[in-house]
């Protein structure tokens, strides 16, 4: 009976310190994950007050210089503050609410990122953004993410719009053309073009070159022709039947000698091209027309004398082509034609 009773109180010893024990342990353990938590809270801290240390803010906006104000001022943007981060190199612009146009605008956000020296930068009035990043290197914008949308250069397969483009002004026109070749490799947004054009006095004018698109499928073109006139241009791939060509400067036209012809109007590929040409010769057997439009500019005539303009081409593959008044370049009506059928439709 004594050793029954002295087992039993060896048992409740030995629970006794098993939970004391326990105890311990878990205390330890929460006290452990206790003093993790304040470590991380307090970097965390430490990381916030480290931001607000590296950030500089301007807010005195009438005393700013900047070439980046003259483009905020140029499109009646208003700038609340500008913080700067990143070492001073991230520029955050604080601007009064506006049009979301403007988060969408390739010509605004490329002078935008050529005045601030193709850094990042982030525009925002509190409820809309973008966010634009550059490569500095090439001058261009690679991408953009917007509360709207995100454009990115990597999502873009520029060989897509490899072979041959004709400048449709031409189309009608025996003796002038305007040539583009664009060659480029997958997953590289430089791209070789090769611009080949007639011009009034002097045969064909050349122009080599191999440059970087941005992410809006735009590039800008600066060089000299075979024959020494200088060319500004932007060209633009809207799409896969349909790049443009805008001239920014040209000497050619300034002084009007040795005129390059490339770039008035919009190229479209080889085989619509062919189809085009087709179509407007069935428009001038069928209807008598005799087309004035000269490739690079638009006689003017007292009389009622016309010129066509190619509009676009019909889902089904037809062309829709205008018919202008040379005197005031109204429309007369627009003939839809089919090559292949000689079919036409027109609509007043």
């Amino acid at each position: 009976m004594k050793k029954l009773i002295l087992y039993v109180v060896l048992i409740f010893v030995f629970v006794g310190c098993s939970a004391h024990i326990d105890t311990s342990v878990n205390n330890s353990v929460n006290l452990a994950q206790k003093d993790e938590s304040i470590a991380t809270t307090q970097s965390k801290v430490e990381k916030v007050e480290q931001e607000n240390e590296d950030k500089v803010i301007i807010s005195d906006i009438s005393n700013w210089r900047h070439p980046t104000k003259e483009v905020l001022d140029e499109n009646g943007l208003k700038v609340i503050r500008i913080e700067l981060t990143k070492e001073k190199t991230y520029p955050t612009f604080i601007l009064e609410p506006f049009s979301d146009y403007y988060l969408v605008d390739s010509d605004f956000l490329n002078m935008f990122a050529e005045k601030n020296g193709y850094w990042d930068f982030k525009i925002t009035d509190g409820s809309k953004f973008i966010e634009v990043f550059c490569d500095k290197a090439n001058k261009i914008i690679y991408k953009t993410v917007s509360n709207l949308k995100t454009f990115d250069i990597n999502s873009i397969d520029f060989s897509d719009f490899n072979g041959i483009w004709y400048d449709a002004s031409f189309a009608h026109i025996a003796g002038f053309y305007s040539k583009m070749t664009i060659a480029a490799e997958r997953n590289s947004n430089r791209v070789d073009i090769k611009l080949e054009s007639s011009t009034d006095k002097t045969g064909k004018a050349l122009i080599n070159t191999n440059i970087p698109f941005n992410y809006a499928k735009e590039a800008k073109l600066s060089n000299v022709d075979t024959i020494g006139n200088k060319i500004d241009a932007k060209i633009s791939m809207y799409d896969k039947s349909t790049i443009s060509f805008d001239f920014l400067e040209s000497t050619a036209i300034k002084d009007y000698k040795k005129v390059f012809t490339v770039g008035f109007g919009r190229f479209i590929r080889e085989n619509d091209y062919l189809g085009l040409q087709k179509s407007m010769q069935i428009l001038e057997e069928k209807y008598g027309f005799d087309d004035k439009h000269k490739g690079f500019y638009i006689p003017k005539t007292d009389d009622y004398s016309v010129y066509f303009v190619f509009e676009d081409k019909t889902d089904d593959g037809r062309y829709r082509i205008a018919v202008r008044r040379c005197k005031d370049t109204v429309i007369c009506a627009w003939y839809i034609v089919n090559p292949n059928t000689e079919e036409v439709e027109i609509e007043n």
